[in-house]
């Protein structure tokens, strides 16, 4: 029984650490836009000169993105 115990926190550990890196932003992909948004709708993608695409935070950093600072403050 105590082997059983030991198995449920790494596993719930994965599973957050899974669920927590595929939280998805929105980034505009225009030549001059350097910055991830958490809603489709923030005022920062109004001048947007692409489509607006949903990509995991990940993907997003990986990019080179850092976060709105009208959403994420």
């Amino acid at each position: 029984m105590i082997f059983g115990a030991r198995l449920v926190v790494p596993i719930f550990l994965i599973s957050f650490n899974v669920s927590f890196n595929t939280v998805g932003v929105f980034i505009c992909k225009g030549p001059k836009s350097m910055v991830y948004h958490k809603s489709e709708r923030c005022k920062g993608l109004l001048k947007c000169s692409t489509k607006v695409f949903r990509v995991s935070l990940s993907e997003a950093k990986r990019l080179g993105r850092r976060a709105c600072k009208l959403e994420f403050r």
